[in-house]
């Protein structure tokens, strides 16, 4: 299962792309809610996209969550994890990489493969 994510990965598409579903922003929030670990690419942490994470009382409490912040200020890397923390109930470890996507993804790719068996 685990090669298999990747290749079901190449479907991504951005959360505007996908507002025309009536039912996305449900199954993001339960994604969100079964997440045992949450990796944000190419994000841009906008309010519109922000917006999407409130909290759910049943909540599982992933244990991190790694994020792409690429060419971002560093400035506003303590806003993004205290918003992060908030929006998402995270009491976990946020990690800002000023790495690219694949990057990212090629780290942390035995860890994602372990998770999914």
């Amino acid at each position: 299962m685990g090669a298999e994510l990747f290749r079901i990965s190449e479907g991504i598409r951005t959360y505007t792309e996908q507002r025309q579903d009536t039912d996305v922003e449900q199954q993001i929030d339960e994604a969100l809610s079964r997440a045992v670990l949450i990796i944000f690419i190419g994000f841009g942490f906008h309010r519109q996209n922000l917006a999407m994470f409130v909290p759910k009382a049943d909540s599982r409490q992933p244990s991190d969550v790694f994020c792409t912040v690429y060419k971002m200020d560093s400035g506003n890397h303590a806003a993004i994890q205290a918003h992060l923390s908030g929006a998402v109930r995270l009491k976990c470890h946020i990690t800002l990489r000023d790495e690219r996507a694949l990057e990212l993804l090629a780290r942390l790719q035995p860890r994602i493969m372990m998770l999914v068996g």
